[in-house]
């Protein structure tokens, strides 16, 4: 299992509710853009855990939603070439600066080490389970 963190903004319109309504996840990019950012979405293995987020240097992080992967086959969406998430919490939850070396977070995709960020991750999955 990993956790992966996404971006949902698409020309500075905010898509987290269509990725939501959808149960999606998607990279906007064209794969002849962005090879590397699909070789990340091809790697994604049902139950990984995605993150919707939002990243500014000034702001920090900010996380909107948090679900699991149900489905790893790559679809073709309007919102762009995705998987398959049963999101499980959605809200608007601002972490802050992120207090690491080397920030990825203004990146589409990418696997979350933070250990911090994890553990809050799975909090939210958790606050939902009964």
């Amino acid at each position: 299992m990993a956790i992966y963190g996404i971006g949902a903004n698409y020309n500075n319109v905010d898509v987290s509710q269509d990725f939501i309504k959808k149960g999606i996840a998607c990279v906007g990019w064209d794969i002849t853009d962005t090879p590397e950012l699909h070789k990340i979405l091809q790697s994604i293995k049902i139950g990984d855990i995605f993150y919707i987020k939002s990243h500014s240097p000034s702001n920090g992080l900010y996380i909107k939603a948090v679900g699991i992967v149900t489905d790893n086959t790559l679809k073709k969406e309007v919102e762009g070439i995705g998987v398959s998430v049963r999101w499980i919490w959605d809200g608007w939850h601002h972490y802050g600066k992120v207090q690491d070396k080397y920030n990825v977070r203004s990146i589409t995709i990418y696997e979350e080490y933070n250990k911090d960020i994890q553990d809050l991750i799975l909090s939210f999955i958790f606050s939902k389970m009964k």
